[in-house]
């Protein structure tokens, strides 16, 4: 095996795979967007325009469309009971089905509306209490890679090579990207002084978690393919 040096380019993109992983770990995660079309959307939008006309819900679709206000969307913000903004989404106007606000609302480009939590239908509860699953989880996956790149961080700083980082501990191979994996396969240069070893666990490194994060990553690219 040919000696690799450490060096910064090295580290960063030991860093950089790592970050790339926690990405692709996290993506079918990731929050659903409101969709067009979907039961949650039209349910969203009849709550907002049921909100908009209660002064007086009796003259909804009874005016003139020309004394109402029509915006291109209503940006929605979906609060707590006290205030605290718990999603942020949107429901467009569409040549079908275009949107009908009352007279009092003065934006006609995409005015604002804040509904509470508790005054949701069912089916928009339900999307954005999947969306805080997901949230969830993409924020423990999230810690999960930050703890393996502070963990890698600190263990190539005790080596000056990678020759060495990989003899102590093979496990890290999985966050190497292949160009310096490559360099290390390649023919042997003349042979180096050997480095005192490091001793992983005064480093309180976690071998398994190393690995486990590695191979579910792995799984994900696999599931997604």
């Amino acid at each position: 095996m040919a000696n690799v040096r450490k060096t910064q380019e090295l580290v960063d993109a030991i860093d950089s795979k790592v970050r790339r992983m926690s990405d692709d770990a996290q993506e079918p995660h990731k929050q659903k967007e409101l969709m067009l079309g979907t039961a949650e959307y039209d349910a969203l939008r009849e709550d907002v325009l049921t909100e908009m006309w209660s002064a007086a819900p009796q003259l909804r679709n009874q005016l003139p469309s020309d004394w109402c206000t029509t915006p291109n969307r209503i940006d929605v913000h979906i609060n707590d009971d006290h205030g605290k903004r718990i999603k942020f989404t949107s429901v467009d106007s569409t040549d079908q089905d275009p949107l009908v606000c009352p007279p009092k609302v003065t934006s006609s480009y995409a005015p604002d509306h804040k509904i509470k939590y508790s005054n949701l239908s069912p089916d928009v509860v339900t999307w954005v209490e999947e969306n805080k699953q997901r949230a969830a989880k993409c924020a423990e996956i999230g810690d999960q890679f930050n703890t393996v790149r502070q963990q890698l961080a600190a263990f190539m700083s005790q080596h000056k090579s990678l020759n060495t980082a990989l003899k102590e501990m093979p496990e890290i191979e999985l966050y190497v990207p292949e160009r310096f994996m490559e360099r290390y396969r390649a023919k042997a240069a003349p042979r180096v002084k050997p480095e005192a070893p490091t001793n992983v666990e005064e480093l309180n490194i976690d071998r398994d978690s190393l690995a486990a994060a590695a191979i579910a990553h792995r799984m994900s690219q696999s599931n997604a393919a």
